[in-house]
Protein backbone atom coordinates (compact mmCIF):
# COMPACT_ATOMS: atom_id res chain seq x y z
CA UNK A 1 0.00 0.00 0.00
CA UNK A 2 1.39 3.77 -0.73
CA UNK A 3 0.63 7.03 -1.93
CA UNK A 4 0.84 7.65 -5.42
CA UNK A 5 3.54 10.82 -5.45
CA UNK A 6 4.95 12.67 -8.60
CA UNK A 7 8.01 11.24 -10.67
CA UNK A 8 10.06 11.37 -13.54
CA UNK A 9 7.22 10.97 -16.19
CA UNK A 10 8.92 8.57 -18.10
CA UNK A 11 6.28 6.53 -18.20
CA UNK A 12 3.91 8.61 -19.66
CA UNK A 13 6.28 10.08 -21.84
CA UNK A 14 6.85 6.51 -23.06
CA UNK A 15 2.36 6.09 -23.33
CA UNK A 16 2.08 4.22 -20.35
CA UNK A 17 1.41 6.50 -17.85
CA UNK A 18 2.29 4.94 -13.89
CA UNK A 19 1.53 5.70 -10.14
CA UNK A 20 5.18 6.11 -8.55
CA UNK A 21 3.92 4.99 -4.52
CA UNK A 22 5.27 6.20 -1.55
CA UNK A 23 5.18 3.03 0.67
CA UNK A 24 3.04 2.91 4.09
CA UNK A 25 5.88 0.87 5.54
CA UNK A 26 4.84 -2.75 3.59
CA UNK A 27 7.56 -4.71 2.35
CA UNK A 28 7.22 -5.46 -1.18
CA UNK A 29 8.31 -8.56 -3.44
CA UNK A 30 11.83 -8.46 -5.44
CA UNK A 31 12.94 -6.65 -8.02
CA UNK A 32 10.75 -7.85 -11.51
CA UNK A 33 7.50 -6.62 -13.28
CA UNK A 34 4.56 -8.64 -12.21
CA UNK A 35 0.85 -8.45 -12.88
CA UNK A 36 -1.71 -6.94 -10.30
CA UNK A 37 -4.86 -6.07 -9.20
CA UNK A 38 -4.98 -2.92 -7.36
CA UNK A 39 -7.77 -1.18 -5.07
CA UNK A 40 -7.66 2.47 -5.08
CA UNK A 41 -8.34 4.62 -1.80
CA UNK A 42 -9.68 1.53 0.25
CA UNK A 43 -12.74 1.00 -2.67
CA UNK A 44 -13.97 -1.91 -3.24
CA UNK A 45 -13.17 -1.78 -7.40
CA UNK A 46 -10.42 -4.26 -8.50
CA UNK A 47 -8.14 -3.02 -11.09
CA UNK A 48 -6.05 -4.71 -13.78
CA UNK A 49 -2.64 -3.16 -13.57
CA UNK A 50 1.14 -4.08 -14.15
CA UNK A 51 3.85 -3.20 -11.40
CA UNK A 52 7.44 -2.40 -11.92
CA UNK A 53 9.50 -2.95 -8.60
CA UNK A 54 13.57 -1.62 -9.05
CA UNK A 55 15.93 0.80 -10.19
CA UNK A 56 14.94 1.25 -13.45
CA UNK A 57 18.67 0.23 -14.80
CA UNK A 58 17.50 1.65 -18.44
CA UNK A 59 17.75 5.07 -16.85
CA UNK A 60 20.29 4.14 -15.05
CA UNK A 61 18.45 4.83 -11.49
CA UNK A 62 20.17 3.53 -8.45
CA UNK A 63 17.18 4.89 -6.04
CA UNK A 64 14.31 1.66 -6.09
CA UNK A 65 10.86 2.89 -7.25
CA UNK A 66 7.71 1.26 -7.29
CA UNK A 67 5.56 2.31 -10.74
CA UNK A 68 1.87 0.88 -11.03
CA UNK A 69 0.14 1.10 -14.96
CA UNK A 70 -3.11 0.53 -14.20
CA UNK A 71 -4.60 -0.86 -17.56
CA UNK A 72 -7.31 0.74 -19.61
CA UNK A 73 -7.38 3.88 -16.72
CA UNK A 74 -6.94 7.24 -17.33
CA UNK A 75 -7.87 9.39 -14.37
CA UNK A 76 -5.64 11.67 -12.01
CA UNK A 77 -3.91 9.50 -9.27
CA UNK A 78 -2.06 11.76 -7.17
CA UNK A 79 -2.61 11.72 -3.68
CA UNK A 80 -4.45 8.50 -3.59
CA UNK A 81 -3.62 5.83 -1.42
CA UNK A 82 -3.40 2.38 -4.09
CA UNK A 83 -2.96 -1.02 -2.88
CA UNK A 84 -1.75 -3.62 -4.97
CA UNK A 85 -2.08 -7.14 -5.06
CA UNK A 86 0.77 -9.10 -6.79
CA UNK A 87 -0.62 -12.19 -8.81
CA UNK A 88 2.32 -13.49 -10.92
CA UNK A 89 5.79 -11.92 -11.70
CA UNK A 90 6.31 -11.84 -15.44
CA UNK A 91 9.99 -11.23 -15.85
CA UNK A 92 12.75 -9.84 -13.60
CA UNK A 93 13.86 -6.36 -14.12
CA UNK A 94 16.77 -5.58 -16.95
CA UNK A 95 18.50 -3.04 -18.94
CA UNK A 96 17.26 -2.09 -22.65
CA UNK A 97 19.55 -0.98 -25.61
CA UNK A 98 17.14 2.10 -26.16
CA UNK A 99 13.65 3.39 -25.44
CA UNK A 100 11.92 1.46 -28.48
CA UNK A 101 12.77 -2.05 -26.71
CA UNK A 102 11.69 -0.85 -23.47
CA UNK A 103 8.57 0.42 -25.55
CA UNK A 104 7.92 -2.84 -27.06
CA UNK A 105 8.80 -5.25 -23.80
CA UNK A 106 6.21 -2.82 -21.51
CA UNK A 107 3.57 -3.43 -24.54
CA UNK A 108 4.10 -7.50 -24.06
CA UNK A 109 4.28 -6.54 -20.52
CA UNK A 110 0.84 -5.35 -20.40
CA UNK A 111 -0.78 -7.48 -22.32
CA UNK A 112 0.31 -10.66 -20.05
CA UNK A 113 -0.62 -8.83 -17.36
CA UNK A 114 -4.05 -8.04 -18.63
CA UNK A 115 -3.98 -11.91 -19.06
CA UNK A 116 -3.30 -12.80 -15.45
CA UNK A 117 -5.59 -10.47 -14.40
CA UNK A 118 -8.67 -11.56 -16.67
CA UNK A 119 -7.67 -15.01 -15.34
CA UNK A 120 -7.79 -14.35 -11.63
CA UNK A 121 -10.73 -12.16 -12.17
CA UNK A 122 -12.75 -15.12 -13.91
CA UNK A 123 -11.86 -17.43 -10.87
CA UNK A 124 -13.26 -15.66 -8.81
CA UNK A 125 -16.83 -15.86 -10.26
Amino acid sequence: MGTVVAGDKRGRQLGFPTANLRLHHELSPPRGVYACMIKINGGNALLAGAVNLGIRPSFDNAEPSIEVHLIDFHRDLYDKTLEVFFLEKLRDERKFDGVDDLRRQITLDISSAKLVCEQFISSKS
